[in-house]
């Protein structure tokens, strides 16, 4: 699909003999080429298949991201069709041009911004998580030291990732195990880290294995 896209969008390019030289608004100084025109079309086309993926990827999700992701998406898409009509009667030339021009700047208006929502987006969750690592990290180290203090074997071996869901769950499973077993005592601070880290696991284990499912 995308190499298939790619020859829909450079072929007609080729046919037209306006290829340059480059000028800022291209499509639209040359909107009267039949060729820069239909080229100028595919590509906001496609642009509004790939960013219409992603708007429907994000929807029925409440995180601030996805909102920025639809939003900005959505604003994308109306630029592009504000780009799409404008261009058509500015190629058919049945617009008043001064109407056309200012028309034209309706995709700035729309388009830009919606970059920079889902650029916000994509901002948003890497922050996130980066600080949902750290935040994994500390609770498994946490619950590491309660193994070393009481001589028990470390995981590390036995789990590949040492900042997961998947390290906290096995940290609690041998810490608990022992605990049945008589064989280490938690102290009030560590008891809270534990009974802590089983309500974190019961919450967000299931929605790491659905997501991989």
């Amino acid at each position: 699909v995308p190499v298939l896209g790619c020859a829909l969008f450079t072929l007609p390019f080729f046919l037209s003999r306006n290829r340059g030289p480059t000028v800022e608004h291209f499509s639209r100084v040359h909107a009267y080429d039949p060729a820069i025109y239909v080229s100028a079309l595919i590509y906001m086309a496609g642009l509004c298949w790939i960013v219409g993926g992603i708007v429907r990827a994000s929807r029925g999700h409440t995180a601030p991201g996805h909102r920025l992701f639809r939003t900005g998406g959505l604003a994308i898409i109306g630029g592009c069709i504000v780009e799409a009509i404008t261009m058509t009667v500015d190629h058919l030339r049945i617009g008043n041009p001064a109407l056309v021009h200012i028309a034209y700047w309706g995709f700035d208006v729309l388009f830009y911004p919606g970059v920079i929502l889902i650029a916000s987006g994509m901002v948003y969750f890497s922050i996130r998580r980066i600080s949902r690592a750290r935040r994994i990290r500390r609770r498994a180290d946490g619950l590491r030291k309660i193994i070393t203090r009481n001589g028990l074997p470390s995981l590390d071996d036995e789990v590949g990732h040492p900042a997961d869901t998947y390290t906290v769950y096995s940290l609690l499973i041998r810490i608990n195990d022992h605990r049945i077993l008589g064989n280490l005592t938690l102290s009030p601070i560590e008891a809270t880290l534990v009974a802590d880290s089983e309500v974190w696991v019961e919450a967000d284990l299931p929605q790491m294995i659905e997501a991989a499912g």
